[in-house]
C-alpha cells in the first residue's frame, strides 16, 4: 500500500508478513532519491520522490512556476497569495483545463509512475495499492503514472495485469494498518 498525500509512505507485505527491515524503516518510498540534483525534500536531501509527487511537491513546483511570472488561473484562484496554492485549488483550476495545474499533476504521476516500475523491478509485488489525499486527482495523473510504469518496467515481469488499484481504506489505511500490527 502506498498513501499519497502531503508526504509519500508505504507499507510492504511480502509473502503475508509486514517488512519493517532492520531498523523499521522499510516502506520510506517518499525518500528513495529520483534525481540527486532535484529540489530539495521536507527530509532535507535533494531530489526525494517526494519532493516531486507528493501533494506538498506539487504545490511547490506550482509556487516555483508563479514565481518565474508563468500565467495560470491558479494565481487568479490563490488571489495572487503563495501560501493559497493548495492541491484542492490546483484541482479546481485542471478541472478548468489550466495548462499549469495539467502538467503539475501530470508531474506527479510520471515520477509516481516511475517509483512504482522501480519497486516493481525490485520486489515483483502481485499488486501496489494506491491511497491518500492525492487519489482526489487520479483522473488527471493515473494514465501517466500507468503510462510511465508500462515504458520501464521489465516485459518479462508485466503479465498484462491490473497491477495498480486504488486502496478502499483511503485516508484511514495508517490506522488501520496499525491497528492490525498492534493487535
Amino acid at each position: 500500500n502506498i498513501f499519497v498525500g502531503t508526504g509519500i509512505g508505504s507499507g510492504f507485505v511480502l509473502n503475508g508478513q509486514l517488512v519493517n527491515g532492520s531498523t523499521n524503516s522499510a516502506g520510506e518510498i517518499g525518500h528513495i532519491c529520483m534525481d540527486p540534483e532535484g529540489p530539495v525534500c521536507g527530509c532535507g536531501k535533494k531530489g526525494c520522490l517526494e519532493a516531486y509527487a507528493s501533494g506538498t511537491g506539487m504545490e511547490n513546483f506550482v509556487r516555483a512556476e508563479l514565481k518565474t511570472g508563468r500565467k495560470s488561473l491558479i494565481k487568479e484562484l490563490a488571489e495572487s497569495r503563495f501560501e493559497n496554492v493548495r492541491g484542492p485549488l490546483i484541482g479546481k483550476a485542471a478541472e478548468q483545463g489550466d495548462e499549469l495545474a495539467l502538467a503539475a499533476i501530470a508531474r506527479v504521476g510520471e515520477y509516481l509512475g516511475l517509483a512504482l516500475a522501480n519497486i516493481h523491478t525490485l520486489i515483483n509485488p502481485e499488486m501496489i495499492l494506491l491511497g491518500g489525499g492525492m487519489m482526489a486527482l487520479k483522473q488527471y495523473f493515473m494514465p501517466t503514472l500507468l503510462e510511465t510504469m508500462k515504458k520501464h518496467i521489465l516485459p518479462v515481469a508485466d503479465q498484462g495485469r491490473a497491477l495498480v488499484r486504488e486502496a478502499r481504506f483511503e485516508n484511514d489505511a495508517v490506522l488501520l494498518g496499525g491497528a492490525a500490527i498492534f493487535a
